[in-house]
């Protein structure tokens, strides 16, 4: 008895199960019909319609202040009374004796820039960035930036000042043969005086003497005394010629003081401070890379990195050359950040390139365009991506469906599939990224499909009514 109750009881049990199943199985064929009839199906809408184009873009500070490696420095800066100055050593200084001349301060300046050209610029080969802070460091004016290599200019400051010694040891040993040489030739003159005194004597003994004696005297006299001129000539120019060798040694010491001067000061310059209080952003070369340790800064752009002001941002997208008709300075813009969910903000048009460029690895031509951000907000840094809505347009009470949802027909006439299987003709207007506006063929409120369904074959074609009307809008159009 025990026995048939409990198999009563398991059967019982068993049918509850299998009726669970059942009704378990035909509630999820149900939901995923309903699912599956939503997934096929849309309605016609009606609202405000928006032309909208959403391009990515980075964000900048409108101003900003440039961190710069050292200028190129001229030798034309020197006053001209200088240079005329230096010429007149130069050729003083091929005239001297013993004198190792020929410098000069353009050649030195040459060497400065270790190039062959003829001009007497200090020009700058490409600087390497040996170290640099993080970006996005807060600095104070003044604070440590980053440190240019130096290596070869401090050879060079170091060639020129072991040539200052040699110049200066030179000038001292010419001023002492000079006094030495100079010395010498007073002697010869005051021996030369003692020697036209003697003559004059004889000559005046010699009166009482034989004519020949009395002109030969005479003679002797004369030619002491054109001794003593030559001799008082020699000195002269002597003196002048030591004097020029001097001054040119002495303008060449002058001349290479002040080249290492001025390396020094220009060293000085390889150590890079912030030159106002922000954040340090690098620079980006024209390729788009940035400017970090072991790159190389060129003399014709010496921006090493910037200091935004964060006081005004700009948003700078480029619009391909299809949509740059579409949009115009002033037209509002809804800038969202992925950095910043939630959070959007407000901006204007405010400047349009007006020659396209191509951007690396694209062919597409693309216009350079500016964005400024309404009001300030201190999340915001420059180089973040954005997201901008550019708003185009705005019409009220359109009709409008998803744009996947048009078809066309073999000779091109746009149509949609109706719930109530008809292909229906449609005239559609101006479509932004997901939606076209309807101007003819539906209502507000009807369903359509979104995928064509796959007894497409069976469904009539409605609206034939609208055929000559939409083919005079396309003619309209290509006019």
């Amino acid at each position: 008895m025990d026995d048939k109750l409990k198999m009563k009881k398991n059967l019982i049990i068993t049918g509850i199960i299998v009726i669970s199943a059942i009704l378990v199985s035909f509630v999820i064929d149900y939901i995923s019909s309903r699912k599956k009839i939503a997934y096929y199906f849309t309605d016609v809408k009606k609202g405000k319609f928006e032309l909208a184009l959403t391009i990515t873009g980075e964000l900048e500070a409108e101003k900003s202040v440039d961190i710069l490696a050292p200028s190129i420095v001229r030798q034309e800066e020197r006053p001209q009374q200088q240079r005329q100055q230096q010429a007149q050593g130069n050729r003083g200084g091929q005239r001297g004796e013993g004198f190792a001349g020929g410098f000069s301060s353009g050649s030195m300046m040459r060497m400065v820039s270790g190039s062959g050209n003829s001009g007497g610029d200090i020009r700058l080969s490409p600087l390497k960035i040996t170290d640099i802070i993080p970006e996005g460091t807060i600095v104070k004016k003044g604070d440590y930036i980053a440190q240019l290599d130096k290596t070869e200019y401090d050879n060079t400051l170091k060639t020129y000042r072991e040539q200052l010694t040699t110049y200066r040891s030179q000038l001292e040993l010419r001023i002492l043969d000079s006094a030495v040489m100079l010395s010498g030739l007073r002697d010869d003159i005051k021996n030369q005086i003692f020697l036209i005194e003697e003559a004059e004597m004889k000559y005046r003994n010699s009166k009482y003497e034989a004519p020949d004696i009395i002109r030969k005297a005479e003679i002797n006299l004369d030619k002491a005394k054109i001794t003593l001129e030559q001799r008082q000539r020699s000195y002269v120019l002597r003196q002048a010629q030591n004097l020029q060798i001097i001054t040119n040694l002495q303008f060449q010491i002058s001349q290479l003081e002040e080249t290492i001067s001025r390396l020094e000061e220009l060293l000085k310059e390889f150590t890079i401070t912030a030159p106002a209080d922000g954040m340090l952003l690098y620079k980006r070369d024209p390729t788009g890379v940035k400017r970090k340790v072991g790159s190389m800064i060129p003399p014709f752009d010496r921006v090493v990195a910037t200091i935004p002001d964060l006081s005004v941002m700009l948003s700078k997208v480029y619009i391909s050359e299809i949509d740059i008709n579409k949009i115009h300075t002033g037209l509002p813009v809804e800038i969202t950040m992925d950095a910043f969910p939630g959070k959007s903000l407000k901006g204007t048009i405010t400047r349009i390139a007006n020659i396209g460029e191509t951007l690396p690895n694209s062919d597409t031509k693309v216009y350079e365009t500016i964005i400024k951000i309404e009001g300030g907000d201190s999340d915001i840094r420059p180089s973040i991506t954005t997201t901008n809505k550019i708003v185009i347009k705005e019409i009220d009470d359109a009709i409008y469906i998803p744009t996947e949802c048009i078809y066309s027909t073999a000779d091109s006439i746009p149509f949609v599939y109706t719930r109530n299987k008809f292909k229906q003709v449609v005239i559609p207007g101006e479509s932004n990224e997901k939606m076209t506006i309807i101007k003819h063929g539906l209502k507000h409120g009807a369903s359509i499909y979104i995928i064509e369904p796959s007894d497409a074959e069976k469904f009539k074609l409605a609206g034939k009514d609208l055929i000559p009307l939409l083919k005079k809008e396309n003619i309209t159009a290509e006019l």
